[in-house]
């Protein structure tokens, strides 16, 4: 069997010769990438724990601004992610559409969002809240997105509207065209769309803390 030699180091006369053979160099090569890679990965981990990304919300009631500033962890990456996705991927986060969308379906589908962000925060841990105030502050904007964006109307429309439906449903025409009969149809849809349009903004802040742009 042939040996291979990684490096070989000899004295000769007064000179100190080295020989490294291809493997060696390659082996070395390979090592310093990688250690790089490494480094550098480790570095931007620690620009996105030391970031904080400035989030601005105006409410309509009184013109008010509300501004947080919210760390870019990890952690507050994956929650405003996956409330951005559930805001974005429902009926919430779309315009409402006369022709097509049927207001009982939306209010289910506003309740289960409501119960899914509600859940974020109550999963979000004691140990990130206590003492941290980019945490606390990423809190209030959920809970701004349920009690600012979907409370107010749900709490003025949903409960009459759904005792109207109930008792009007069995008419035989379309789900469409029997909420339009409902007396506040035109001033609920109004609300509607202008919670579409608050929720779409809360979105444009989510992605500043997901995206940092």
């Amino acid at each position: 069997m042939n040996e291979v030699k990684l490096m070989l180091i000899e004295i000769v006369g007064d000179e100190l010769r080295i020989d490294i053979s291809l493997t060696t160099l390659l082996i070395l090569i390979v090592t310093i990438i990688l250690i790089t890679i490494l480094l550098k990965k480790q570095k931007n981990k620690g620009a996105i724990f030391k970031k904080t990304v400035p989030v601005k919300m105006q409410y309509s009631i009184g013109g008010q601004t509300i501004e947080y500033e919210i760390l870019r962890s990890y952690r507050n990456i994956e929650i405003a992610h996956r409330v951005f996705i559930e805001i974005m991927t429902r009926k919430a986060g779309q315009p409402f559409d006369h022709e097509n969308d049927v207001i009982v379906e939306i209010y289910n589908s506003w309740y289960e969002m409501f119960s899914l962000i509600r859940n974020e925060i109550k999963d979000i841990p004691g140990n990130l809240i206590k003492g941290n105030e980019t945490t606390k502050n990423l809190v209030s904007l959920l809970m701004d997105v349920l009690n600012k964006g979907l409370r107010p109307h749900l709490t003025s429309y949903q409960a009459k509207y759904r005792k109207w439906w109930l008792s009007h449903e069995k008419e035989e025409i379309s789900p469409q065209e029997l909420q339009k009969k409902y007396p506040e149809y035109e001033e609920q849809v109004s609300s509607i769309r202008e919670v579409n349009m608050m929720l779409v903004k809360y979105c444009e802040q989510l992605k500043k803390i997901i995206y940092d742009k």
